[in-house]
């Protein structure tokens, strides 16, 4: 009992170091923004206090979440899908499936039945082409398992990034329905230079890797659904998860924490609309 309280003690100092520090970085660039900009500040106090609770209780759920890395695979049973176009999950740098547990059965509330995946991106720091290679053997088991010739991708910050590699760079014509992507820094993130691994690396905003990426998805024929927020504490600036295109949609939301977009109910209904056939 003492060791399930030390530990839980351990939780609660990381995600509210976590938040502080994304938060305060976040408000520096806002104001530092504004002052070169010369425009008023586009956020109160009370808004940032709010998103700084929201986003700590968020980071505790997730961390609690996260030993159990294999809990979320699959589900429901296949046999009861129908033509239904099966959704796979993807998560973000440094998470696992698990993260989804919450939206995914949230989601299918929704929907109603549906034949839904995650996966676990392995190893933590590889490049995101190569993570993005294990989504190109994780659909074509979907497809075996199911009959179906398209899937659905739906991506959390970096897992976003890896669903547009492998639909642009790796997918077979028509292989991918629609991407849809929360908090994911297609412009790159101030914060990636805080991180390790070649993936952080290529996270930094005007890479290499994110710019021929960028280019590739203003001219792809499938479709994008893009989630941001205004005051997202990882995607700085918040702009970056936005995306061009006639063909692409993007969902601006005030007040959301990076963490907080898998649990907004705002956010499940809006991608209940946008996965329902």
């Amino acid at each position: 009992m003492l060791l399930l309280k030390i530990i839980f003690f351990i939780i609660v100092i990381v995600a509210f170091i976590y938040s502080l520090l994304t938060h305060f970085i976040l408000v520096f660039e806002l104001r530092t923004a504004a002052v070169e900009q010369q425009t008023p500040l586009p956020f109160s106090w009370p808004h940032i206090l709010k998103s700084f609770a929201a986003e700590y209780l968020c980071t505790i759920f997730n961390i609690l979440l996260y030993p159990f890395r294999y809990g979320t695979s699959k589900c429901p049973s296949v046999e009861n899908t129908g033509t239904l176009t099966p959704i796979l999950f993807v998560h973000g740098y440094l998470h696992n499936q698990i993260a989804w547990f919450w939206f995914i059965r949230q989601l299918q509330k929704k929907i109603g039945i549906r034949t839904i995946y995650s996966v676990n991106l392995t190893p933590p720091f590889a490049a995101i082409a190569d993570l993005a290679s294990l989504l190109q053997k994780k659909i074509e088991d979907i497809k075996r398992e199911t009959g179906a010739t398209q899937v659905i991708l739906i991506g959390h910050s970096m897992g976003g990034l890896a669903s547009a590699y492998f639909t642009e760079y790796l997918a077979n014509p028509n292989e991918v329905a629609t991407v849809i992507t929360l908090g994911t820094p297609f412009k790159g993130t101030k914060l990636a230079v805080l991180g390790y691994g070649q993936n952080a690396a290529e996270m930094v905003p005007n890479s290499h890797f994110l710019t021929e990426l960028t280019h590739r998805i203003q001219k792809s024929a499938v479709p994008y659904c893009s989630v941001a927020s205004k005051i997202d504490n990882i995607v700085i600036p918040w702009q970056s998860a936005l995306l061009a295109g006639e063909k692409n949609k993007n969902l601006v939301l005030e007040d959301h924490g990076h963490l907080r977009l898998l649990l907004s109910p705002i956010i499940i209904e809006q991608v209940a609309q946008w996965v329902s056939p």
